[in-house]
């Protein structure tokens, strides 16, 4: 009997120890310090991560379902072209892809291409406020073919979709001068982390090059 009772009080040790122990071994957001360029006619433009931007807002920290993500900005000089990848996570909350929340955050994670929780991009974005979002085609699954770096492949579900942003402007535009931005970009989750990588563009662009950039993140595996 005593056995048994020491036996049940390790045990019972061992659970609370677990418990203290395994929340800091969760899925964590990525900090991106190691994300490369598309190709080089792509230069860095930004990256940053909640622990410094949350320091401005100290209202995010904490909570239920504490939130955290990263971003990183490639702009391409000749058109002005930005790949952008946002990576977040509501602690706890595994999220389901094409869920209407899910389908919410696509519509919320960038204006104008900017990653929307960065906390500088009025530096980048002029104006920064004023846009407005016209969704065309809406997300789609669609089963993304990866080549993993030990040659095998992969699939991995995504969703794939095309926004409009318009360009807000206090005088009228002249001949010429661009009305709207295109977006075009992939969603696609894991475990609890969501991964959004959208290229936005002046230019009617397709999906071929954020495909390829998306196929190239998920090549490195688990973040």
């Amino acid at each position: 009997m005593k056995t048994n009772y020491s036996f049940r009080r390790w045990t019972l040790q061992a659970c609370f120890v677990a418990s203290l122990i395994l929340p800091a071994l969760a899925q964590e957001v990525p900090p991106l310090e190691n994300l490369k360029a598309p190709d080089r006619t792509w230069t860095l433009l930004e990256r940053g991560t909640s622990a410094a931007a949350d320091q401005r807002s100290p209202s995010r920290q904490g909570g239920r379902y504490p939130y955290t993500y990263s971003w990183c900005v490639f702009k391409k000089e000749v058109s002005g072209d930005l790949m952008a990848v946002v990576v977040d996570r509501y602690a706890g909350i595994a999220r389901d892809l094409g869920t209407e929340s899910h389908l919410q955050s696509i519509g919320d994670r960038f204006v104008a291409g900017y990653p929307i929780l960065t906390p500088d991009r009025g530096r980048f974005l002029k104006p920064e406020t004023g846009w407005s979002v016209l969704s065309l085609k809406l997300p789609v699954p669609e089963k993304l073919v990866v080549r993993m770096t030990d040659g095998s492949r992969r699939e991995q579900e995504a969703l794939e979709y095309i926004q409009l942003y318009e360009i807000p402007t206090e005088k009228p535009a002249k001949p010429g001068d661009p009305q709207w931005l295109m977006g075009v970009g992939y969603a696609y989750m894991q475990g609890e982390l969501a991964v959004y990588v959208q290229h936005t563009s002046k230019q009617v662009i397709s999906q071929e090059e954020v495909r390829a950039y998306t196929q190239g993140l998920l090549s490195r595996g688990k973040w």
